[in-house]
């Protein structure tokens, strides 16, 4: 698309006709940005979010485009001195968006990081939701159940034949994260 960078691009399907191709990670630095995931939020709005170089580290950024209007980027994770890697957001029933994602935390291993927009678009700082001593969060996973919100990962610890397995949180509407049930890999 006429640049020498990985960028994240968005194409829209309005009342069934696919409209051109949007540069979404539309930053000045022109460095490459990598893992989109979207979502949408109780007012139809899309949530955009991916992690991108800027400066010396990976960082995780969102963009929304509410009507047709994107938004400018919000820089979530702020400009750390460490890496911050594969977003995943979803959007509650009151508006909110809740993102998890891996992040180095100021130490060698990825710990899982969480942050939450609130409905006047303001997110709250990232917040580090495990600590580990020993190898790292991989590929996060955030959505919503009955009554809880779930973050699902994949856990360091290796299982029989080189598979990984899975790992949650869970928190209940209005209480903080608690530990869920890991999951054997090749097991629901």
């Amino acid at each position: 698309f006429g640049n020498d960078h990985n960028q994240v691009y968005c194409r829209r399907r309005v009342d069934g006709d696919w409209q051109g191709v949007e540069l979404v990670s539309d930053l000045p630095s022109g460095l490459s940005q990598f893992s989109p995931c979207v979502t949408f939020d109780w007012d139809n709005a899309l949530h955009v979010v991916w992690h991108g170089q800027s400066g010396a580290y990976q960082q995780i950024f969102h963009r929304e485009c509410d009507a047709g209007t994107w938004s400018d980027i919000d820089h979530v994770s702020g400009q750390q001195s460490y890496q911050q890697e594969f977003p995943s957001i979803a959007c509650d029933g009151q508006g909110r968006c809740h993102l998890a994602w891996c992040s180095q935390a100021g130490g060698s291993n990825l710990q899982l990081a969480y942050a939450q927009r609130d409905t006047d678009g303001s997110w709250t700082q990232p917040a580090t939701l495990t600590q580990l001593d020993s190898g790292s969060v991989n590929h996060p996973s955030i959505a919503f159940g009955p009554s809880s919100l779930h973050c699902r990962y994949i856990h360091p610890r290796r299982a029989i034949l080189g598979r990984w397995p899975r790992h949650k949180l869970k928190q209940p509407a209005g209480c903080q994260w608690q530990e869920g049930h890991g999951l054997e890999a090749g097991r629901k």
